[in-house]
């Protein structure tokens, strides 16, 4: 049954409703798929759902950390002209052509998607004659806390984190034509009332990227980046969206 999740105000206290969620089709897509990996960040499908608007893009949509294929369904729901994945993992690989298979199957929809096993670092040489028109992915969120860690393992964790980011961009700067549109979540790590961000967006955009402003300007900060958390994780995500300049 559909959902209202968005409403506009009218005159005299009166609201429209402009915009409804399918909560029973969200929630077949993120229970009843055959394949769900909870090791592996258990992105809402939501979440995804906003990343890939995000990317302001229907075309060509490649996730290179794809896991059990989350972004790769919600692409598929949103009606992407070709879905590109690859994980490091066989599994992850596995797991995701079984579930776009399934989604197929259930929903009755023909995708064009391919998913292949492959290490981030190692992109250039398998894509380089792909035209892509965004990357939409959840980035690695690091080895899963308990909470009782220590402020110098979570030091330790962001400094290794930062370095697989920085790489990662890296790449993305060989494989990405201009105007190519990259929307990535970003671990932020909680420590008691801190919050640790990585140091990475300034190096990311000396690589050719322009780090997009996703907050109102009256929200405006010292980052322009969104949030997206529960009060119970230790760990959040932090949503950026980066542009590829040419040159």
């Amino acid at each position: 049954m559909a959902q209202v999740f968005l409403s506009a105000p009218l005159l005299l206290g009166l609201w429209k409703t402009v915009a409804i969620q399918d909560f029973e089709r969200f929630g077949r897509i993120d229970y009843k798929r055959p394949r769900i990996d909870s090791q592996s960040g258990m992105m809402p499908p939501k979440l995804a759902q906003m990343m890939l608007n995000l990317s302001i893009s229907r075309g060509v949509v490649y996730d290179p950390f794809c896991g059990s294929g989350t972004i790769l369904l919600m692409a598929g729901e949103l009606g992407f002209s070709k879905i590109i994945g690859s994980d490091i993992l066989p599994r992850a690989v596995s797991d995701s052509n079984e579930n776009l298979a399934w989604y197929e199957n259930g929903f009755n929809k023909k995708l064009d998607y391919e998913v292949f096993e492959s290490d981030v670092l190692s992109l250039p040489s398998r894509i380089s004659n792909l035209e892509i028109d965004c990357i939409v992915s959840e980035g690695y969120l690091g080895k899963a806390l308990r909470g009782n860690e220590s402020f110098e393992f979570i030091q330790k964790q962001i400094a290794t984190l930062e370095e697989l980011y920085i790489k990662t961009f890296e790449v993305y700067s060989k494989i990405l034509e201009e105007k190519a549109i990259v929307v990535m979540s970003i671990p932020v790590f909680v420590h008691q009332t801190k919050l640790l961000y990585l140091d990475v967006l300034e190096k990311i955009e000396k690589f050719g990227f322009r780090l997009d402003n996703l907050v109102e300007e009256k929200y405006l900060g010292k980052r322009k980046t969104l949030i997206y958390k529960r009060d119970d994780q230790k760990v959040y995500r932090e949503i950026v969206r980066l542009v590829r300049l040419g040159g």
